[in-house]
């Protein structure tokens, strides 16, 4: 199947807005900014949109010297990435997961905590990965060649518009509040697909030389991310919304509320993808 990709995402800070891009380099670990920072609590678990839905509001923006980070109200705040401190181990999903990372500094630790002072939380750190530190995919310990930077488990996100439309015509009309692609957070969007093309495990995604080759290895399970508008920072979607994408989702063996899939780079490292590019979605 013949696609075009429609857009192209990433995420410097997890959880945060995402910066458009019009093309971008893959490397083997994601987008090269794409999920590189992270906030922490003071006992040094990752905070996401989970916790503190209202992390939807922080924008980003790419500059040659690091990120800029914005939120309602308050200054804007540069983080320089190639600043490294003194280096502390932190935890995502799982405990036994020690990631080593360096802290941007009080200043930082500071403004992120001030603009989340009425939340539950104490304190915040803005962290990134030491350099040098390689992670492998938590789902993957044994794959040496793979590696994934600060996101949840793989270092792209793919889905379809087709796939969105299908959604909005279940739950988004159906609910007056149609769905956004934001909320769904991918790195890869796809065009001219059938709805839900994109789920089927083991496809390729390649380029017209073959020199790029995308695996799609996962369906993306969802939680409640989702669920929160992005331009208020405010859970406005019920439960429901998971029903319906295990309603979609029904001719999997094991139904989850998916939306997007997984992927891994399985050769293209330092190619280049841009919007308008075209693709072929080549079964397993």
């Amino acid at each position: 199947m013949n696609v075009t990709i429609e857009s192209l995402t990433t995420y410097p800070l997890k959880s945060a807005g995402g910066c458009a891009l019009t093309s971008t380099r893959l490397k083997i670990d994601g987008l090269p900014s794409d999920r590189r920072w992270m906030l922490v609590d003071e006992a040094g678990r990752f905070v996401s949109q989970r916790r503190l839905p209202k992390m939807a509001l922080l924008s980003t923006s790419l500059s040659t010297e690091g990120i800029q980070i914005g939120y309602p109200g308050r200054h804007s705040l540069v983080v320089n990435r190639m600043k490294e401190g003194d280096s502390f181990r932190v935890t995502m999903h799982r405990p036994d997961e020690n990631l080593e990372v360096f802290s941007a500094g009080e200043e930082a630790a500071q403004w992120f905590t001030e603009c989340f002072e009425d939340s539950s939380i104490d304190s915040l750190r803005l962290v990134r990965l030491v350099n040098g530190f390689a992670r492998r995919i938590p789902d993957r310990p044994e794959d040496n060649q793979q590696q994934v930077q600060l996101s949840d488990g793989y270092p792209f996100l793919v889905a379809c518009q087709s796939s969105l439309d299908l959604l909005n015509e279940r739950f988004g009309v159906k609910s007056g509040m149609p769905l956004e692609m934001e909320r769904f957070r991918p790195n890869i969007v796809l065009g001219g697909t059938d709805p839900w093309s994109e789920m089927k495990n083991g496809q390729v995604l390649e380029d017209e030389s073959g020199s790029i080759r995308l695996r799609l290895v996962k369906p993306c399970q969802r939680c409640t991310i989702p669920q929160v508008d992005p331009t208020t920072g405010e859970r406005d979607l019920p439960a429901e919304l998971h029903d319906v994408l295990r309603e979609l989702d029904r001719d999997r063996e094991s139904p989850l509320n998916c939306f997007g899939q997984n992927a891994i780079l399985e050769s293209g490292h330092s190619e280049t993808l841009s919007v308008g590019q075209s693709l072929r979605l080549l079964s397993a």
